[in-house]
């Protein structure tokens, strides 16, 4: 996998331009949404140090244009744990009212031309030499907060704690607040006077960056700077260098195996890069240089090549995220030139995997993709499911060599299915079974890290990872999960007890609890069709034979039901209608439902649950011919197979639950149609 993410970088940076390079390594921007889904303007703040004549800093907003903002500022996130910030480009305006600027002007070359003056003018001009933090560290330069153009912003500040004061708010400990502390509230208020003044009026909450400009001159537009980054990202990184054998091209090269300016949270910190361990033999001085050296070149192109997936290849599934890495295996199925185009039509193949709008996403491209869409076998595709963490990415499964065209057949089957479901069942997009539909059918307890709710856990993962890979499914493990999805419902144990959500308003419980029982099945048959089902037998010719009501029977059929699943799928139907019958008279409950344990049943309550259901429906006078016919073979087919009773007490629920769904589901979906019919009909969740 590693090696996909070489071959890639190596094309980023082929032309050797100091400029490209860090542009590739630009990281990309989160997108801000409101309550609506709706995509919120944001801007990049540009402050400008005016150092001629009465010193100022003027704020300059500039839109952000996608990718565009973060490769033209050089945007590559902040420097990670104790390391000084000495990028002018940052999402935290902090940075640059202390550390940045005075770092940089040491560290700038002398022959860095006029830059290195400039920064120092604007740190002698600007900043003043602070004691900060709890151990009064000396000679920290911070903003000086009395220059003059900061007066209105100062005593803004300084009335709003008094009047917090007087409220009795202040209860900061004054001991606490540092002078930086000070300078970041006075420079948000000036910042944010001065940017809901300008010709685009905008606060601090969307403002994604912030960069230096002096004297009308971008710091991060500067060739010095991009010679002065690269140093630092690459260059320093070899000063402690050793010859020997690169681990990832073979050759012999110069090597260092210091990767600290690998990003974490991504897919090169997959490995422990920072903890040494017996991994150096006890020699700390050669750190990693036994497992995990690399010549400048290959370091070089792990780093474009990384930031390429993570800007172009990142999706996400069930809350986690997932990197996409292709793997090459001939070097002409990169196409040279349009790497970004074919890093948007990974990502997107991959999201029309996930759900119907990322289907109908990508189709709306087919023109634009059709040159990537022709089979090459040129390359396969390795997912890395998991979750960012402080210091390093947390890799929860790694599906490895997955042919493009099989996302296609994982589409295809999903679109298959479906169709059989509006055949079956009637029109509706919850048939359509994607990856984001699929995981809300096996419930589990919802836990939480760093304060995030965690969907993906263990049997989500399993199914997911099971259909992304092409691995195999039992379909033992998957009937459990339904059947205690059934009780989710039933006992609404909805979000935040387990990952299903609950449904939008109390009167959708009962449709979306059928839904979810048919869906769960039409899964069965989506995984049968994928190849994927190990376990879950087909069905018995004798099913043909019997009089069933045509539309029951079709579905019997294509869920290829054996004898024992079609005596409890029967069983279900009258279930529902004596359910429904009951709730028309006004019992709400359906005391029916009192009848069938949702945690498992033998042979011995389904029996008894046969004569109820009867004994109900004869009362009810829901004793009709086709009612008739059900249960007559219903009974007929419980007493064939009891003495040898195929199904786990779990499967018997199951596919009671189903034959439950089946009909109530058609009568709910009937009624609303009248009811849209008459001009009425709030929609539920799909």
């Amino acid at each position: 996998m590693i090696k996909g993410i070489l071959d890639i970088g190596k094309q980023l940076v082929s032309s050797g331009d100091t400029k490209m390079f860090l542009e590739n390594l630009a990281k990309p921007l989160n997108r801000k949404t409101d309550k609506q889904g709706r995509v919120q303007p944001q801007y990049v703040a540009v402050l400008n140090f005016v150092t001629k004549d009465t010193p100022t800093i003027e704020v300059q907003l500039d839109a952000v244009a996608k990718e565009i903002t973060s490769r033209r500022f050089l945007w590559r996130g902040n420097a990670y744990g104790s390391s000084d910030q000495d990028s002018v480009t940052t999402n935290t305006v902090k940075y640059l009212l202390s550390d940045t600027l005075p770092t940089l002007a040491k560290r700038l070359p002398e022959n860095g031309g006029g830059l290195k003056t400039r920064v120092q003018k604007v740190v002698d001009v600007f900043y003043v030499e602070r004691e900060e933090g709890p151990k009064k560290r000396k000679n920290m330069r911070v903003l000086n907060t009395e220059l003059e153009f900061l007066r209105e912003a100062r005593e803004a500040v300084k009335n709003n704690k008094s009047k917090d004061s007087r409220r009795g708010k202040g209860s900061r400990d004054k001991t606490k607040v540092t002078p930086l502390d000070d300078a970041v509230e006075v420079m948000k208020k000036y910042i944010a006077q001065q940017a809901g003044s300008s010709s685009q009026p905008a606060s601090l909450k969307d403002i994604a960056l912030y960069t230096v400009s002096i004297d009308g001159h971008l710091v991060c537009q500067d060739p010095i700077y991009h010679e002065y980054l690269e140093n630092s990202i690459v260059k320093e990184q070899f000063k402690s260098a050793i010859e020997g054998t690169c681990h990832i091209c073979g050759k012999r090269a110069t090597l260092t195996w210091n990767t600290k300016t690998f990003q974490s949270s991504t897919l090169l910190k997959l490995q422990v890069v920072d903890k040494l361990g017996f991994a150096s033999d006890l020699a700390p001085k050669l750190g990693f240089a036994k497992n995990y050296a690399l010549c400048e070149n290959c370091y070089r192109a792990l780093l474009a090549g990384n930031a390429f997936i993570r800007r172009k290849l990142k999706s996400h599934l069930a809350g986690e995220t997932v990197f996409i890495v292709p793997s090459v295996h001939v070097a002409s199925a990169i196409p040279v030139g349009r790497l970004e185009k074919w890093g948007d039509y990974l990502r997107e193949k991959f999201g029309a995997v996930t759900s119907f709008n990322g289907l109908q996403a990508f189709r709306l491209k087919a023109m634009e993709y059709a040159d990537y869409e022709k089979p090459t076998g040129g390359y396969t595709l390795n997912f890395v499911i998991g979750a960012p963490q402080s210091s390093a990415f947390k890799a929860k499964c790694v599906l490895q060599d997955v042919p493009p065209s099989y996302l296609d057949e994982i589409v295809a089957k999903a679109i298959e299915v479906g169709e059989l479901g509006n055949c079956l069942l009637g029109e509706s997009s919850a048939w359509h079974l994607f990856l984001g539909t699929i995981y809300h059918l096996i419930p589990s307890p919802k836990a939480k890290r760093g304060g995030r709710p965690v969907v993906m856990n263990g049997p989500v993962l399993a199914l997911l990872s099971s259909i992304i890979g092409k691995r195999s499914v039992t379909y033992e493990q998957l009937i459990p999960r339904f059947a205690e999805l059934g009780r989710v419902y039933r006992y609404q144990r909805f979000d935040p007890v387990t990952i299903i959500r609950k449904p939008k308003k109390p009167e959708y419980v009962e449709l979306e609890f059928c839904q979810a029982m048919l869906q769960c099945n039409l899964l069965v048959e989506y995984l049968r069709r994928l190849g994927i089902l190990k376990g879950g037998n087909g069905m018995d010719g004798h099913l043909e034979k019997l009089q069933l009501e045509p539309k029951l029977g079709d579905f019997v059929r294509e869920m290829k039901y054996d004898e024992p699943k079609a005596a409890l799928f029967l069983l279900g139907t009258l279930v529902g209608e004596v359910g429904i019958a009951q709730y028309n008279k006004g019992a709400k409950n359906k005391p029916i439902l009192n009848k069938v344990n949702f945690q498992a049943m033998a042979i011995p309550k389904l029996r008894r649950l046969a004569n109820d259901v009867f004994e109900r429906m004869r009362q009810l006078k829901l004793l009709s011919s086709g009612n008739e016919t059900a249960y007559g073979v219903a009974k007929m087919l419980l007493d064939k197979h009891a003495e040898s009773w195929p199904l786990t007490m779990q499967e018997n629920v199951f596919y009671v639950l189903s034959g439950y769904a089946y009909v109530t589901h058609k009568v709910i979906t009937a009624d609303k149609k009248k009811k849209q019919v008459a001009g009425s009909g709030d929609e539920p969740n799909k």
